[in-house]
């Protein structure tokens, strides 16, 4: 379920930024609908941003961010938007880039940096939660935990062994 607090809060035109299933799961429409019905959401597939970040492919990163905000912008129309939205954890590593080619008023908000804060916020109020013993952590994923650990710790600096899970 994505995280969009901060978005409902306001009446205008958003674009999220996303991957072909999230948009065609229409799901950044309905969360912000469920809280404000007035507001435009374009949703904007992004088919090739996550596989050129997860494969590291850094040259390629401009020019498919700048065909991604082109489609968007094609689709507004040439109405005034006023925020986008990372609807992919992994843009966050390229937010820098998507800033570059949007006009200073745009406004970005990062999927990555909401579900963190909501995380964070989550924990403080379940203290049973907190790691008393020390032990170290469990990292998963439901990809490829030797892709996903070398990339960590590419991104990361740090060596992490992901474990796979299956989640149904």
């Amino acid at each position: 379920k994505p995280i969009t607090t901060p978005i409902n809060q306001l009446n205008f035109t958003v674009g999220i930024l996303a991957t072909p299933q999230t948009t065609k799961s229409k799901s950044y429409t309905r969360e912000i609908h469920k809280r404000n019905q007035s507001i435009r959401v374009i949703e904007q597939p992004c088919p090739h941003l996550a596989p050129l970040i997860e494969n590291g492919e850094t040259k390629q990163f401009n020019t498919e961010a700048i065909k991604c905000l082109s489609n968007l912008e094609n689709r507004i129309g040439g109405d005034t938007y006023h925020a986008i939205l990372l609807g992919c954890t992994h843009y966050s590593l390229i937010i820098d880039i998507i800033k570059q080619n949007l006009p200073a008023h745009i406004k970005v908000y990062d999927q990555a940096s909401l579900v963190a804060q909501s995380l964070a916020d989550y924990l403080h109020r379940h203290p049973e939660f907190k790691n008393p013993s020390g032990k170290s952590c469990v990292y998963l994923t439901t990809g490829h935990p030797d892709l996903v650990s070398r990339q960590a710790k590419t991104l990361m600096k740090h060596n992490y062994t992901f474990n796979h899970v299956d989640i149904e």
